[in-house]
């Protein structure tokens, strides 16, 4: 805002003309005229408004005026008097100026870097100064005005920026920075950030991690995570938090077991904390859970009067489903060579170290081959392959031996 005023001429002592700026900052300013009677000047400024007597004056032969220790973006009016001699003066001439704003920024210069790790969102900024300065900066709703209760005072040396807590992807924001000269602040600089560039803030990419047969690790490249495991059809809301962001087989199935359920596929999705919110979960990864530990027939002899049947579980890809936690049992079924499985004679074991079945010779008939087939379960559900191996993943044959 600029603006010059002369009052009425003095026919003795014409006032200066031409008055203007030469050079103007944040603090100072250079008044230039051009002087009519070819002496000196009177001058005297203040804040816009300050009435003349009141403000800072000063005499000059020179043909301008350098003043100095003003306040950034304020309106200041300058008068100018010419002096014609010892005893005649003209009258003020009047000159008004506002102070450039010295937040030195544009809205361009800000830049929105996303949500952390703690879910707060962080922005920076890069003024034309690079110097230590006391900030203000805001971060609100569209139609919302800075206050008190919302503003963040940052002070900032080389590089300037804040994190904003509490920022809800969904709505649409107005970012605010001024910078703080001596007393004052200068202008906003308003830039707005849509809720769709914040929702782009809440993508990230998954990483799965498979660490032999035992162990799946499951991460998003960006942001805290948070992992649930979902039976396949069922709801979000029904999974099973993850603790961490890695499923250790072995344990976790054994540790609930009232959730997950035998030979079921799960689906592991991961998200990611946005600010006051979440983005939406993303699937990393499918499991299908084992039905039970896998187990076969190792031999059979016999010993005295008995037939001893030796067995073992195989510890390969199911291991991940039954453990110490769980109640395995064990379920052999024999019968004459060829017996139709569920026709043949059934007997049900608890889980026993060593591995040895004995059974009375007196249960077989004489001169006649017997066939024996072995199947582990878990939970008291969960059956287990009928004579399967691991490693191999793979049936094997029912193991036989002649009754003489």
């Amino acid at each position: 805002m600029l603006s010059c005023n002369n009052d009425a001429e003095n026919d003795d002592c014409m006032p200066n003309i031409d008055m203007g700026l030469k050079l103007l900052t944040e603090r100072t300013a250079t008044i230039k005229w051009t002087e009519t009677q070819g002496y000196a000047s009177n001058y005297e400024y203040g804040i816009s408004g300050f009435t003349l007597g009141n403000g800072i004056a000063g005499t000059t032969t020179e043909e301008m005026a350098l003043l100095e220790n003003l306040t950034a973006n304020t309106e200041y009016d300058f008068y100018l008097q010419s002096i014609c001699g010892e005893s005649s003066t003209s009258i003020f001439s009047k000159y008004t100026f506002i102070t450039i704003d010295c937040t030195g920024l544009i809205e361009e210069n800000i830049i929105t870097n996303g949500f952390g790790g703690n879910g707060d969102f962080s922005i920076s900024w890069f003024p034309d100064v690079r110097e230590s300065n006391i900030w203000e900066v805001a971060m609100i709703p569209v139609g919302e005005t800075p206050s008190s209760a919302n503003i963040i005072l940052v002070t900032g040396v080389n590089y300037f920026g804040t994190a904003i807590p509490n920022i809800n992807p969904d709505l649409d924001y107005t970012i605010y920075i001024r910078r703080k000269c001596d007393n004052t602040f200068g202008n906003w600089v308003e830039k707005v950030v849509t809720s769709d560039e914040l929702q782009d803030f809440c993508q990230f990419e998954v990483i799965v991690e498979q660490s032999g047969n035992d162990t799946i690790s499951i991460f998003a490249d960006t942001g805290v995570q948070e992992i649930v495991i979902v039976e396949e059809g069922q709801d979000l809301e029904s999974g099973l938090p993850l603790m961490g962001h890695t499923i250790y087989k072995m344990s976790i199935f054994n540790e609930n077991p009232d959730f997950f359920k035998p030979s079921t596929t799960y689906g592991v999705y991961i998200r990611i904390i946005c600010g006051t919110g979440y983005s939406e979960y993303q699937l990393a990864t499918n499991y299908i859970t084992p039905r039970a530990n896998a187990s076969k027939i190792n031999d059979i002899e016999i010993i005295g009067n008995e037939i001893s049947v030796y067995y073992s579980p195989s510890y390969g890809f199911n291991a991940q489903y039954c453990g110490p936690y769980n109640i395995v049992s064990y379920e052999i079924e024999y019968g004459v060579e060829g017996f139709i499985r569920g026709e043949g004679t059934i007997i049900n074991i608890e889980h026993i170290n060593p591995w040895i079945l004995n059974i009375p010779l007196s249960s077989f008939s004489s001169n006649t081959t017997y066939e024996f087939s072995i199947r582990s379960f878990c939970n008291n559900s969960g059956y287990g392959n009928w004579d399967w191996s691991c490693p191999g993943n793979s049936s094997v044959p029912r193991k036989s031996i002649i009754i003489p």
